[in-house]
């Protein structure tokens, strides 16, 4: 789900993966494909601005209080785009990579996947562990 799609959601500003913390204790890295367009909309107010940048940084909170940190990110260069807010510039899309501080030291093995297993299926499996 991207960044964008977190905005349109009604449910509270973390995506349906931040919210199965037992799903991301399982992950040792995370890499991340950011595209944070909502900010580039010049018809935003400032309250919307501010808003969407709750939205975004509450979904990056939730990253980091389930023990992931930031080790890399990079602009995309192919489409580079950039929004000042505050006298800070963000970068709009990037790609990071994201390492868990704290993973499961037990973490099992996610069961092999079988040629028709859904990404639903997949993820209940993960789920039950």
């Amino acid at each position: 789900m991207s960044c964008d799609n977190l905005l349109a959601d009604s449910r509270p500003p973390t995506t349906y993966v931040i919210k199965r913390q037992k799903l991301l204790t399982l992950q040792r890295q995370l890499a991340l494909e950011v595209h944070m367009v909502k900010l580039l909309d010049p018809t935003l107010t400032p309250h919307q601005l501010n808003q969407a940048l709750l939205k975004y940084t509450s979904f990056y909170e939730g990253l980091v209080s389930r023990g992931f940190r930031l080790v890399y990110q990079e602009p995309n260069y192919l489409s580079p785009k950039f929004k000042t807010v505050s006298g800070v510039t963000l970068t709009v899309c990037a790609e990071q990579l994201w390492i868990n501080s704290h993973p499961t030291p037990t973490a099992p093995l996610i069961a092999p996947l079988h040629p028709g297993d859904s990404t639903l299926e997949i993820l209940a499996q993960m789920d039950e562990v």
